[in-house]
């Protein structure tokens, strides 16, 4: 038996991203996918520890050869789905996608200029086309599956600050249908993010002056939810585990899924720093 408690556990299907965002704090783009045999010693290990949910992210991982059937195996077993995303390749996975995913995950900083900017696309893609396609997949999503959720997120920094509000005003007016609204203030964390941190770092003033022009809820009746860098377990709000079974959260080894035995692993997260927001976040963020 378990000896932690946790609803959600992420899986890292690959670093592989059609992006180059520089804030991003995954890996580089030459990470391996995930391997089937690790995948299913993640989900075998979600279900020790009771989970609930399973949530797919990378880098982008639609890109993931095994995406398809980190979805279904996971349905398979009784879990639900969620998957973060840029929503540039959900066309291809839309069937997938709206029947067996609970909640999707769609990244967009701002309108498309912006967007653009902060999110080079490595696709021979527009500036319009980074925009509008994720606009249409949301809008295609929710017309096949009514009841599928989706949650738009959004990084502040010094880049897009002027122009959040700016989005706001078109997912208010365009009647966007999203259940959820979450901006992240630019934390700087690993990799790329600490790289271009002067770049992108953006003061706790600003992102409360944003705050407050920021309304509480959506069209939808949807909640906006404003995270700040310096929000407790900000850094650490998720059990993340690699595309080779490691699980690691603020540089602190907890164990990795597939060669130390599951019991083991959760007496480490039980006596981590981190761990009582991991359950927090997920409540906030899906809830």
């Amino acid at each position: 038996m378990s000896n932690i408690s946790i609803s959600t556990v992420d899986l890292y299907l690959t670093g592989s991203c059609n992006y180059k965002c520089e804030y991003c704090y995954g890996e580089s783009d030459t990470s391996p996918h995930m391997t089937y045999d690790t995948l299913m010693n993640c989900l075998n290990f979600a279900e020790y520890i009771c989970a609930d949910t399973i949530e797919l992210c990378g880098g982008e991982p639609l890109i993931s050869p095994l995406f398809e059937t980190a979805v279904l195996e996971a349905r398979k077993k009784g879990f639900k789905v969620i998957v973060r995303t840029n929503g540039i390749l959900l066309e291809q996975y839309m069937d997938l996608v709206a029947h067996n995913c609970e909640w999707v995950g769609v990244s967009l900083d701002g309108l498309a200029e912006i967007n653009a900017k902060m999110r080079p696309s490595r696709q021979r893609l527009t500036i319009e086309e980074q925009f509008d396609i994720p606009i249409k997949n949301i809008k295609k999503l929710k017309q096949i599956n009514p009841n599928i959720k989706i949650i738009l997120a959004t990084i502040a920094t010094a880049e897009n600050y002027d122009e959040i509000l700016n989005l706001m005003d078109f997912v208010f007016n365009s009647n966007l249908p999203v259940d959820k609204w979450k901006i992240y203030q630019f934390i700087e964390d690993k990799f790329r993010s600490v790289v271009y941190s002067k770049k992108y770092a953006l003061s706790s003033e600003k992102f409360l002056y944003l705050k407050t022009h920021m309304p509480e809820t959506l069209p939808s009746g949807g909640k906006i939810i404003m995270q700040s860098a310096d929000a407790d377990g900000a850094g650490g709000n998720c059990l993340l585990v690699s595309h080779n079974g490691t699980i690691k959260i603020l540089d602190e080894y907890y164990g990795k899924i597939g060669q130390d035995d599951y019991q083991s692993i959760c007496s480490n997260l039980k006596t981590g720093s981190v761990i009582k927001y991991i359950q927090q976040n997920k409540k906030v963020t899906y809830v």
